[in-house]
């Protein structure tokens, strides 16, 4: 069994006893973006005896690896802050006996195979979060179409209206005719011209005509088109194909229509200054006059997360040596595969 070794240097307090991870979890996000503060929580100790605790600042070290942190850069007001944002957050989230907050060096030995699993469980998440961003922006689409379908109603009235009008127009004239031919000599062809005009062959609401047409000629026959090959999936990855942790380390370049692609990893986007992103965020769901802002916020994001098809390669290409899986670099993974194959040997 595997073994990934790393220490965290974090400024924080312990939490006694087992707090509930995955409440702890939502009800800082929600704490956070309420009072616009950065506190996170830590998961580590001796293997399975891990411990839990509520930090602001956190740095993480590697086994192998040394990092400089310089805590007495911290002024006395800013810890007096931290003190009192540490009572508050403790207060709103209910943890009771949480001590005084300080500088904590804490080692951790963790299961690789558990520490991918967490990986993948944090993955879910944020994958449920850009769901729901989704949906929300699905929301949003769905509302301006019913719009549309409610002028196009409107305008389908007010067609059938004036349809409703020239027909009577059209019966008034034909009276007008039979008037003139009783009354006139010549006022038979008049009226004939009359009928000729009004009885045009008209058209109805399914689009055929309410005289017979004659059908297609041979000249205006459309012919079959010939069936089109699209690519839309490119991967990228610095691992061999079938190696175990090649899905880990793998992107996709993914044709999103109109001539754009998209640079994914594991359901978050590359955007064109380097970042990866969940998608496109907006707080809840626009409502009807936020739906202008929402749509301009939503084109702002997809113009800097797709690209033509070259640009969107050469991204691809140029991130691929840096991804990182729970610390591990893609020379860590290779090790692990050829330290592997030499013991299947």
């Amino acid at each position: 069994m595997g073994m990934y070794h790393s220490t965290y240097f974090a400024y924080g307090a312990h939490i006694p006893g087992l707090p509930d991870i995955d409440g702890l979890d939502t009800n800082l996000r929600a704490y956070n973006e309420q009072h616009d503060t950065d506190f996170g929580y830590l998961n580590a100790g001796d293997y399975d005896h891990d411990m839990t605790f509520l930090v602001t600042e956190c740095t993480e070290v590697n086994l192998g690896e040394f990092k400089t942190v310089t805590p007495q850069t911290a002024t006395p007001g800013q810890y007096a802050a931290w003190a009192e944002q540490f009572a508050a957050v403790a207060e709103a989230l209910g943890i009771a006996g949480l001590p005084a907050p300080g500088w904590l060096v804490v080692p951790d030995l963790t299961d690789a195979v558990v520490a991918v699993a967490d990986e993948e469980q944090r993955d879910l998440r944020q994958e449920l979060t850009r769901s729901r961003a989704e949906l929300d922006e699905n929301t949003g689409v769905l509302a301006a179409l019913r719009r549309q379908r409610d002028e196009a109603e409107a305008a389908v009235t007010r067609l059938r209206a004036e349809v409703e009008r020239l027909e009577g127009k059209s019966a008034r004239l034909r009276k007008l005719a039979d008037r003139i031919a009783l009354n006139s000599p010549w006022g038979r062809w008049v009226a004939q011209d009359i009928h000729d005009i009004v009885d045009q062959p008209t058209v109805s609401e399914d689009g055929a005509q309410s005289q017979q047409s004659p059908g297609p000629t041979q000249e205006t026959a459309v012919a079959t088109p010939d069936p089109t090959t699209q690519i839309t999936q490119y991967r990228i990855n610095c691992l061999p194909d079938d190696g175990i942790d090649s899905e880990l380390f793998g992107i996709t370049v993914e044709y999103r229509g109109k001539g754009r692609w998209a640079v994914v990893r594991r359901s978050s986007y590359l955007g064109a200054d380097g970042t990866w992103s969940w998608g496109h965020d907006w707080p809840g769901e626009p409502t009807s006059d936020q739906y202008e802002a929402y749509e301009a916020s939503r084109q702002r994001w997809l113009d800097t997360h797709r690209f033509d098809e070259e640009t969107a390669l050469r991204l691809a290409r140029e991130a691929a040596p840096h991804v990182t899986v729970n610390g591990f670099t893609v020379a860590d993974a290779i090790a692990m595969q050829q330290r592997r194959a030499g013991k299947q040997q």
